[in-house]
């Protein structure tokens, strides 16, 4: 019995194509990573947006003085896609109101893609009439 040895030069099909397939699975899987980091940031910056928006609200109507009044659904500029709306109720304390601001975001698909709520406590002085 002659004892053979062989002398490879190169990859067997097989090989190349268990690498191909292993690559393609892996490039696969980082596009679709970098997508969902795409969409994380975008939903990110939506919501940061709509908590400036919600404080700016807020803000105004705090340094107003007057009893907040209810708005449903007003656009926020000139952007129809940024929507508020101010919810407000009636505490035990007649100079104290419960003021609730929601602003959304819905996207071209018309998903709400941002959707926050602050709510916040708004001490309105005694009238004359009042007491």
């Amino acid at each position: 019995m002659k004892n053979r040895t062989f002398n490879r030069a190169g990859l067997s099909l097989l090989e190349v194509v268990i690498s191909l397939s292993l690559l393609g699975a892996a490039s696969a899987a980082l596009v679709q990573l970098l997508e969902s980091a795409r969409v994380a940031s975008v939903q990110t910056v939506r919501e940061t947006e709509a908590i400036i928006f919600c404080e700016s609200i807020i803000g105004e109507i705090v340094s107003s003085g007057i009893a907040p009044v209810e708005i449903s659904e007003e656009t926020i500029g000139e952007d129809p896609a940024w929507v508020y709306s101010v919810e407000v109720q009636e505490t035990d304390w007649p100079t104290l109101v419960q003021s609730t601001v929601r602003v959304f975001h819905r996207n071209f698909n018309d998903h709400i893609d941002a959707d926050v709520s602050l709510t916040r406590w708004i001490y309105i002085p005694a009238t004359e009439e009042g007491l």
